[in-house]
């Protein structure tokens, strides 16, 4: 290559380089630590529909009709957190006969409610789904399924409170068609979902909530049917009976199970951080025994979230105090601080916070059903503009304290720096050709 091509090439590339890291320091990248739910194993979560967010739909893809129907099948969930629940899996006959049934994912067909309306993309099989019927299993009465021995730990450490197990139609309940829901505690309705152009659930006949039996049966001979979610707390069974319409083969009835529990969620942002070393950390801390049940840390990003965190609570809730630290150059009053808390996705009353918002923690009651979500916003000073006349700059080199020159943002004095280089080379490189031109 000839020295002039060589000499223009150098210069590019200079000039290139130059832009790319001008372009960076005036627009470092943002980045913020990614929130993630709890890792549940043997359950999941659906979207849309009543405490979608806090109901665990019970996977049964391991279902074994066969010692499910003899000796029980034992099944085990992970809900994360250390929290486990263990129960025996049963299937009878009713009292006409048993069908065989399966596991199925939702939904079970086009005009069922869950699956198409609520509780979208479940994953796994979380239905029992009947088979068709045929001459020697038409009956009314042909299945009951029970769960039985139910225990929650966690941590290894049995407990008797903090959750909730939730049944659900679903398929379509219609004319001659029900469920009986049993439990050993009462039931009571956590939601009747009716989407447009379908008829009521249990519209024929709704009784028992408030009892351990209910039975739900439908009237419509055909088209769409709500369904009605019952939930009941601290069980240690649960069982239903299936209803189909008496001497209908083509009668097919589906039931899932859930468990629906507490969760906490806790985050941080960042405006203004004074000093790239600041590094702020946020938890959730369960006030019944000092555990801490989320947690999430910013490091340089400018956000962070720990994501749904599963709780166990007493009858009555637990209190969990949701608090910040912070390490650095900054002293935390550097930062003007402001809490903000929902519950289910609704504002949470002021009235129901302990702590002042401005403070360093607040603490909440927080019941089975709950997704509690607390973030705390973290202010500081306003950046100074050099080009203002502000930050008391006077014309004096070291400030006018005696201090450091002002820095705005996270970068004028490295863009001059470079802008600075880039220019000099320009001249080195122009000096050179003047030379030697005139030799």
């Amino acid at each position: 290559m000839r020295p002039g091509k060589r000499r223009a090439a150098m210069l590019a590339g200079l000039l290139a380089a130059s832009a790319v890291a001008v372009a960076q320091a005036a627009n470092p990248p943002a980045s913020a630590q990614p929130s993630e739910q709890a890792d549940a194993n043997g359950c999941g979560f659906g979207t849309g529909g009543p405490n979608a967010e806090t109901i665990c739909w019970i996977d049964m893809s391991s279902f074994d009709f066969t010692q499910a129907t003899t000796t029980g099948q034992d099944m085990e969930i992970d809900l994360g957190g250390g929290i486990t629940i263990e129960f025996t899996l049963n299937l009878a006959p009713g009292d006409d006969g048993l069908r065989p049934v399966d596991a199925t994912p939702v939904p079970t067909w086009s005009g069922a409610v869950i699956g198409n309306h609520a509780y979208l993309d479940t994953p796994g099989s979380p239905a029992f789904y009947q088979q068709t019927g045929d001459a020697t299993s038409s009956g009314f009465s042909l299945n009951r399924f029970t769960m039985d021995n139910i225990t929650v730990s966690r941590n290894g450490v049995t407990t008797t409170s903090g959750y909730s197990f939730v049944m659900a139609d679903a398929e379509s309940t219609n004319g001659g068609e029900g469920f009986t829901y049993t439990s050993s505690d009462p039931l009571v309705s956590l939601a009747q979902i009716t989407p447009d152009g379908f008829h009521e659930a249990c519209n024929q006949e709704l009784t028992g909530l408030g009892t351990t039996s209910v039975t739900c049966r439908g009237s419509e001979p055909r088209g769409g049917a709500g369904v009605l979610v019952v939930t009941t707390e601290d069980p240690t069974e649960v069982g239903v009976e299936l209803l189909n319409r008496n001497g209908i083969a083509g009668s097919r009835q589906g039931v899932m199970f859930g468990v629906m529990i507490a969760m906490v969620d806790v985050g941080k942002t960042v405006e203004n951080r004074a000093s790239d070393s600041d590094n702020f950390r946020v938890q959730a801390v369960d006030d019944s025994d000092g555990s801490v049940v989320a947690s999430a840390e910013t490091g340089s990003a400018d956000s962070a979230e720990s994501g749904p965190q599963p709780i166990l609570t007493s009858v009555a809730g637990n209190q969990v105090v949701f608090s910040e630290t912070m390490t650095g150059d900054s002293g935390p009053d550097v930062y003007d601080r402001s809490w903000t808390c929902t519950r289910n996705g609704t504002e949470v009353d002021p009235a129901e916070i302990t702590g002042d918002p401005t403070s360093e923690s607040v603490e909440l009651t927080v019941n089975t059903g709950d997704l509690v979500e607390c973030d705390v916003t973290n202010t500081g000073p306003e950046p100074v503009d050099p080009g203002d006349g502000g930050g008391g700059y006077d014309g004096d080199p070291a400030g006018a304290d005696g201090g450091e020159l002002p820095q705005t943002g996270n970068g004028w004095i490295p863009i001059a720096a470079l802008t600075g280089l880039a220019l000099a080379v320009i001249g080195i490189v122009l000096a050179r050709r003047v030379t030697r031109k005139v030799w």
